[in-house]
Order: C-alpha cells, then structure tokens, then sequence
C-alpha cells in the first residue's frame, strides 16, 4: 500500500501500480521460454488486482490488507540485514521502517543500514573502510552457514552522515522534541490553493509518466508561488541530528469537502541563507542515483577477480529535500498505521479538522548555519500525482485544467515534532 499511497491519497502515477510490477519482474505470465505464449488466467489475476487497486483511489481497502506484511509479523522466522538510499524517492524510507518495526515486533535479529545514495546497491562501496561485500559475506556466512564471526554483533542502525559521508552507529531511532514554527506572515490563518500551480510544474521536463528529472527536485519546491505553498521556518539547535519520522501536526480548514483522494503535501527542507553548500543530490533519475568517483580497487576472491569501489561525491546546492509526507485532505484525525485511512469523510465546509503527517523516516544532521523550513502545499509538484479528478492518459495541462482546490491553515495550530538524537 505504502509505496503507490500515503495516509489515503494516491502518490503515484498509477494506483494500480502492483499488477504491472508484477508483470515487470516475473515471467510468470508467459507460458513459454521464449516470452511469447500468455496465460490467460494469469492475464485475468492480475486484471483483477489492477481494478481493485485502481477503486481505492489511495484508500486503504482489503487488495492492499491481503498482501500487507507489516501485520504478519508472528510469521517471520528469520534474521533481516536492511540496506536502504535515504535520497531514495522511489521506494521511501517508510517500507524500510516498516520491513525494521516487523522483524523487531517478532523479535528476530534485524540491522538496518541507511546511505546517502538513492535507489541503488552497495555492492561498490565501504562502510568506513570495509567493502559493503565483505560486510554482506560475514552476514550470510553466519545465518546461513553458523559461521561464528560476530555478525549479530552489528550495530542496530548504521547511518551516513550527510555532512561528512562517514557512517555512525546508533542504538535506535532518537526521541521526539517538539520544535517552533514560524510563518512568513505574522496572520492567524494563511491560505493555500492549487490555483496557478498546473501552470507553474508543466514546464518542468518529465518523462512519459509525469515524473520530475531528479535535477530539478528541489528546484520546484522552493520556486512555488506564496499561494501555492506555506512556508514556516523551524527553529531547531544547531547541530541537531534528526534520526526516525518527523511528525507535523496542524489544523485545516477547506471547502472543496466533496472528494476523496486529494492530496495535501508537506516538505522538509534544508537551506542556508541563499548561500550555496555542499548536500548528496541525486541526479539520475532511472536509478535515483548520487555521483560517484572510484576511490580504490579489490579483489572480490573467488575467481571473480577486481572490481573498482566508489564513494559519493557531493554537490553545491541551495537546498536540499530530506523528508516528504502526503495525507488525504478528505481523511483527518488519523495515526500513523495505514489501515486507519479507509473511505475519506465528507467534510463540514470551513470547519477545522486536525491532521498529522507521518514524514519518511530519515537521518539528517543540521549542520552549523543552516536553517530548517516546512512547506505545506496541496498536490506535490515533484510527484504529480494528484487526486481522483486526473486522468492518467491526459497530459497534466488538461489534466488538471478544470480542477482545482485549497485549504485554509491555522498558523497557531502547528506543531512539528522532530526526533532528535540525544
């Protein structure tokens, strides 16, 4: 459910995402070695997944209950080594948390560690000195072959620091604190609106999906029109390191009460007093993937002979995207587990509801001078993906040429809530 929705609201170009993967990555639909002959009933399976998917329009409903691991984990009977991109904006830090939340609530040996590259291995790289291979061969020698060499020793959370692309160790995800928020205005409420936001994303080259080029992520944020995005600075120690799912909690109020599915963004970004530094940006976009340079060689052992091993390079940047949330305005008062968020609510028009977003999970140190602000918006420019009134075959001018929405915010009622590393 968590990869194609979030908190009741489609988050990608395609609800029904799951029976096309499937499709992608298995053979099963063939019948023959040459790829060529179908199987019909195969065919039909995955149609009908494909039309339940797409009727939830972001809800959660029994098609994503019936394949959510999450609350199966009495049923898990082995150890996991979770590796994860937290520049990863294809598959996000959520799956990773839940997969690591699962293996603990069963009790089962799990390590989880988190890199500063996005959508990618780390078959070619080091964790502080050691090749991610030799790290990855101790682990498998030891749960599948008993080999006695320390690997359930490992650390629980092994983290690279967007500073310095060192990896720390941590015990577990930091406590919560909660930080002040200020707007850009000194008013009790500010408004926000999807009006003149179609115009503003189209130009920005995407490929025939509608996804934004990686490049241009953080560029479409912090270029959006004040109507289309309230942004509130977030006062926060320097230094901090900000390590699980940040939270913010504020109240809405809006007249558009007669959809489900829309989409309601939040953004977490970091910046620097319009002065350029140094982040991991990604810039492929097939593979999400941040530069790299080669470093060194090894040999791999085996006959298998060398391979090269690279480090990540960062780039100058004047702002870096490191935590996204998305909820469904029709779908207030709702946790963090996604089976809260079934069939959105018809909302009374103008009356305040509270809404949390559960961000993506995250490590991120703030470094000296730099400064956190939160963007709150209604659909995300750098997803597109928008609401029950899109058509996927249409592109997004018309798209979204006749639809449109907005929300009043109440300033006083904002409440972010960062887990701090103690």
């Amino acid at each position: 459910y968590d990869y194609t929705n979030s908190q009741g609201a489609p988050t990608i170009f395609r609800v029904d995402y799951r029976d096309w993967l499937s499709g992608y990555n298995c053979g099963g639909v063939f019948l023959d070695n040459d790829w060529t002959v179908l199987d019909d009933g195969y065919r039909s399976w995955l149609w009908q997944i494909s039309k339940d998917e797409s009727e939830t329009n972001g809800d959660y409903a029994p098609i994503w209950a019936e394949t959510d691991y999450s609350d199966d984990w009495e049923d898990i009977n082995c150890a996991a080594l979770i590796v994860h991109g937290l520049n990863d904006f294809n598959v996000t830090t959520k799956q990773s948390d839940m997969m690591y939340k699962a293996f603990r609530k069963a009790g089962k040996t799990v390590k989880m560690v988190l890199h500063q590259d996005g959508h990618n291995t780390l078959d070619a790289y080091m964790i502080n000195g050691v090749p991610w291979l030799e790290i990855e061969n101790r682990w498998l020698a030891h749960y599948l072959y008993d080999v006695d060499n320390g690997a359930e020793d490992m650390a629980e959370l092994t983290v690279q620091s967007n500073i310095d692309g060192t990896f720390s160790e941590y015990d577990s995800f930091g406590e919560y604190e909660h930080m002040k928020a200020s707007g850009r205005d000194s008013g009790d409420v500010t408004g926000v609106t999807s009006v003149g936001l179609m115009e503003y994303a189209d130009p920005f080259p995407r490929n025939e999906d509608g996804v934004l080029r990686m490049e241009d992520y953080e560029k479409i944020y912090m270029g959006l029109d004040e109507r289309n995005a309230a942004v509130y600075d977030i006062d926060i120690p320097e230094g901090a390191t900000i390590s699980g799912t940040p939270e913010i909690g504020v109240r809405l109020a809006t007249s558009d009460d007669d959809l489900d599915g829309l989409m309601i963004s939040a953004v977490l970004v970091d910046t620097k007093d319009d002065e350029m530094f140094k982040a991991y940006m990604v810039k492929e976009r097939l593979r999400s993937t941040v530069p790299v340079r080669t470093v060194k060689k090894f040999d791999q052992g085996g006959g298998l002979g060398e391979r090269e091993l690279y480090e990540y390079v960062p780039s100058s940047t004047n702002e870096k995207v490191f935590s996204l949330g998305w909820t469904d305005l029709c779908n207030p008062g709702k946790g963090p587990v996604s089976s809260e968020y079934t069939k959105g609510e018809k909302l009374e028009d103008g009356k305040y509801y509270d809404y949390t977003f559960y961000m993506t999970p995250t490590v991120y140190t703030v470094e000296r001078g730099h400064k956190l602000k939160l963007l709150l918006m209604t659909w995300d420019p750098g997803r597109a993906f928008l609401d029950e009134g899109y058509d996927k075959g249409m592109p997004l001018t018309e798209r979204l040429e006749h639809y449109t929405y907005s929300y009043i915010i109440d300033n006083k009622s904002l409440d972010v809530r960062l887990p701090i590393v103690k």
